[in-house]
């Protein structure tokens, strides 16, 4: 694993975690975060959950994780570690009724078996962030039950390529992993890739990404049939691995060189303003 892999890897799960965690401490059910990646990627997340020592002291948060906690880790108050040696499914059933957040950092491994997957799947707020060297895909979580998942490629200055794959049942919260996946450090020397792009467009890390992928995704989209404004922004963080705030964008462009058309003709555009094909799509 490339050093640029290990860092873009670590800073999206401390920026998702640090959004996750506040919203999981605030509810009444068990909050419980799951490590089941080698290694100490353990260490980032107890530091982020130490910043919330306000709602740890209501609300304590469990942390489970594969073999024995790194001795660089320091546990915070209202945190309860649990260490386990092998198997961690059968001690996260007491877990699924509240939020559960899954790590799995498997570079160079298999994925679990689409039975482990779906069993863990099952719990009602239950999300799970995996990265392979390669793999079948957000189908393999949608199929698990996951309804809400992106697949993105990193991809390092040598051609390296990880698979990382994010699901959830929140549309709301697959738009907040969107959020952290676009605000990462841009310098860190990793691309991102949609897999579902057909022209395998390497993507500079940023805040406004290049949209070509998406312009060509939508495009599609409309040809198929009109649809909303709405609609469409929901198809762009559904779909592909970019925010709703991107198709914005790119319709207002498409819309002014007359590749899309839109009703009613004038006015602000709107949730419920229908796109359709205009004269100039090719």
């Amino acid at each position: 694993m490339s050093t640029a892999h290990a860092a873009v890897k670590r800073e999206l799960l401390v920026r998702y975690l640090d959004n996750w965690a506040p919203a999981a401490l605030h509810g009444a059910r068990r909050a419980t975060y799951a490590e089941m990646s080698p290694g100490s990627d353990v260490v980032d997340a107890l530091r982020v959950f130490a910043e919330f020592p306000e709602l740890l002291a209501k609300h304590a948060l469990h942390v489970v994780l594969a073999g024995e906690l790194p001795t660089a880790a320091t546990v915070p108050a209202g945190v309860v570690v649990q260490s386990v040696d092998g198997a961690l499914l059968p001690h996260l059933a007491p877990a699924r009724d509240g939020p559960l957040f899954i790590h799995l950092d498997l570079p160079g491994s298999d994925p679990p078996e689409p039975a482990e997957l779906a069993e863990l799947a099952t719990g009602r707020a239950t999300e799970l962030l995996m990265v392979l060297d390669a793999g079948p895909g957000r189908g393999l979580l949608q199929a698990a039950g996951f309804a809400c998942a992106v697949e993105v490629e990193l991809v390092d200055e040598a051609g390296t390529g990880q698979q990382l794959l994010f699901g959830t049942g929140s549309a709301k919260h697959l738009a907040g992993f969107k959020e952290a996946l676009w605000a990462v450090d841009e310098y860190a020397g990793v691309r991102y890739r949609d897999p579902l792009d057909d022209e395998h467009t390497l993507l500079d890390i940023s805040l406004s990404p290049h949209v070509g992928p998406l312009k060509r995704a939508l495009l599609a989209r409309v040809r198929r049939g009109a649809s909303t404004v709405a609609e469409l922004r929901d198809y762009t963080v559904a779909e592909t691995i970019y925010q709703a705030a991107d198709a914005n964008r790119v319709l207002t462009a498409l819309l002014g060189n007359g590749a899309l058309a839109r009703s009613p003709e004038r006015g602000r555009l709107s949730a419920d303003t229908v796109i359709a094909p205009g004269r100039a799509a090719a």
